[in-house]
């Protein structure tokens, strides 16, 4: 089985004996893949409110695209199941990670919606208050000379 991920981020060190354990690192690996591009994504988001999140949801729902492709590990030997509950407990941690990320990610938009609309509410007051001291507009001219 070939890695894309370098070294250092992969779960597994050493090649899977079986399918079973093999599918199981490689979702565990991808899950891990998913929360540190989440986590990357709301640090930038904290210093930029205007970050964009296109490219981040397209990655991430490429990366889950790719664990959904690979299914769920299939029963192999029962010598297998404790290294099993291994890869299924760092991916449930991922996950569990990525779902405390989003709400975070959702407190920050939000946030930043709640400050977009005051700003919009505060620019609507100043330009009534200018217009206020523009006086009428005139709707017909002023002096009409019929005479010619």
């Amino acid at each position: 089985m070939r890695h894309s991920e370098p070294a250092a981020d992969r779960t597994s060190d050493v090649e899977p004996a079986t399918a079973a354990l093999g599918v199981a690192a490689k979702r565990a690996d991808l899950y891990r893949e998913a929360e540190r591009l989440t986590e990357r994504f709301r640090a930038r988001l904290a210093q930029d409110a205007n970050a964009d999140g296109e490219e981040f949801v397209r990655r991430r729902e490429a990366i889950l695209e790719r664990i959904e492709a690979l299914g769920m590990p299939p029963a192999d030997a029962p010598g297998d199941a404790d290294q099993l509950e291994r890869y299924a407990t760092e991916s449930a941690a991922a996950v569990s990670r990525m779902i405390e990320l989003n709400n975070e990610l959702v407190a920050m938009i939000e946030a930043e919606k709640t400050r977009v609309r005051h700003r919009l509410a505060e620019i609507g007051r100043s330009r009534q208050s200018l217009a206020s001291y523009q006086g009428p507009m005139p709707l017909s001219p002023s002096y009409y000379d019929r005479r010619g």
